[in-house]
């Protein structure tokens, strides 16, 4: 995103001081809100911290409790209604933003240079994101080719039985030769989706015909074949699901998946989907977890997410489902899954998942396998399971008197090659003994392990 010259030119002063929103800034502004809350010039300023962190959510709030607040000094209360419109502005919003110029206008206060923003701005058009996700789930990175030629006759896929039960939507991409008389043959899917979407995707393109290749074209076709469920009237949408059993053991199978009707957030994603629906844009979240042997999901990890609250979501979302069990030897089995998730828009048509994938395949994919030459450049303690890097693993560890850590395993995990390394460099690894009153004791600890590709 791109803040409007206006407010870079006002706050140029705040953003040399807060720089790029560093944590230990916010935390010290979040302490002087603690012991100054009527003060509107401390919620101020941490929400300009906010603002050049791009967190619009948080720093729309304070700006609100500072017009709340004490309003010392006065041009607190002009700039904090500037500050309200340029989020506004940046978010599409642009009825909103011009009713807080208005807001600044009548104030009475602030300087002449703030007034005239005021006046000025309500006539601009309002400022649009382009901002891909921070990360995308895997469904809509997979291919990036060109679809093509349109079919001039086609009918719809059938759903299996169990990607009905799922709420699996999302494209299945079929590459093909085109013969002369426009007929489809040597079919083969490049990009799959499961649950047996993908035989039904080659059984409907099967039927399709193309218009016939001219003679200096290569005869040969990337189909789309879109599933969509307009009849399931929920913001949140399953677009891949992929399981790792154990050998000889059958995977899991989706039994029931109550997706939640209305906004299907809670509270402290509120403002945050509101933002998104607005742009519009989509929230995406990839969760690895554990189907037991009861068919329940246990041991969420959150492996990727558009904002860290839709991970939080995500597994409220899916605590409620339930699976068939994966079973060996007819004896049910934990299997590991990964779910990736959109919240959006409720009813999806091919045109949304085009813009969809034209959108989400530019963001940066979470790197999948290790690279050729992974090293491993950090390992410290941390004391949530939240990772500060996506390309790290979280270990959970007792780290003994002697500072050598014991009872290592997986809490936040990315690809078997990393956990296998990751574990083996905390057990490895020697760290300053934990001291209590002078001596050394026995301490828990999260460790992240940290992996970056050679350069």
């Amino acid at each position: 995103m791109r803040a409007p010259l206006f407010i870079a030119a006002l706050w140029s002063c705040m953003a040399v001081a807060y720089g790029q929103g560093d944590s230990s800034v916010i935390q010290n502004l979040q302490e002087q809100v603690k012991a100054q809350p009527r003060s509107s010039l401390a919620h101020y300023q941490l929400a300009e911290a906010f603002l050049q962190q791009k967190n619009y959510t948080a720093a729309a709030n304070e700006f609100r409790e500072a017009l709340n607040g004490d309003l010392q000094p006065p041009w607190v209360g002009v700039s904090s209604h500037l500050g309200l419109a340029s989020i506004f502005d940046l978010t599409g919003q642009h009825d909103r933003a011009v009713n807080e110029y208005r807001l600044a206008i009548q104030t009475g206060d602030g300087t002449g240079a703030a007034q005239q923003i005021a006046q000025d701005n309500p006539k601009q058009e309002a400022i649009q994101s382009d901002d891909p996700p921070l990360t995308a789930p895997a469904a809509f990175r997979k291919y990036r080719t060109p679809i093509g030629p349109e079919p001039v006759q086609q009918t719809e896929p059938e759903y299996s039985e169990e990607a009905r039960a799922a709420g699996l939507e999302g494209t299945v991409f079929v590459e093909a030769a085109i013969s002369a008389d426009g007929t489809p043959f040597d079919l083969q899917v490049i990009s799959p989706l499961g649950l047996g979407l993908d035989e039904k995707a080659i059984d409907a393109v099967k039927q399709w015909r193309f218009t016939p290749p001219a003679p200096a074209v290569l005869p040969s076709a990337i189909i789309a074949v879109n599933f969509l469920l307009p009849s399931k009237l929920s913001r949140w949408h399953l677009v891949g699901a992929s399981f790792d059993p154990p050998e000889g053991v059958s995977r899991p199978i989706f039994l029931t998946e109550p997706y939640p009707l209305g906004a299907g957030v809670s509270r402290k994603a509120i403002d945050e989907g509101w933002v998104i629906s607005a742009i519009p844009r989509a929230a995406t979240v990839t969760l690895r977890f554990d189907v037991d042997e009861d068919g329940v999901p246990q041991n969420f990890q959150v492996f990727a997410a558009s904002a860290p609250v839709w991970g939080d979501e995500a597994i409220a979302v899916l605590s409620h489902w339930r699976f068939t069990p994966g079973a060996k030897d007819g004896v049910p089995v934990s299997v590991p899954c990964t779910l990736d998730l959109v919240w959006s828009q409720k009813v999806w048509t091919g045109e949304t998942l085009a813009q969809m994938r034209s959108k989400l395949s530019t963001a940066e994919p979470v790197r999948s396998s290790p690279p050729a030459k992974a090293t491993i450049t950090t390992v410290y303690i941390i004391e949530s399971s939240t990772p500060q890097s996506v390309y790290s693993v979280v270990v959970s560890a007792i780290i003994g008197d002697d500072g050598v850590p014991g009872n290592a395993h997986i809490v936040r995990s990315f690809t078997p090659e990393y956990d296998a390394q990751a574990l083996d460099a905390v057990r490895n690894a020697h760290f300053n003994p934990p001291l209590l009153n002078g001596r050394p004791v026995v301490l828990p600890a999260l460790i992240e392990v940290d992996f970056r590709a050679s350069q």
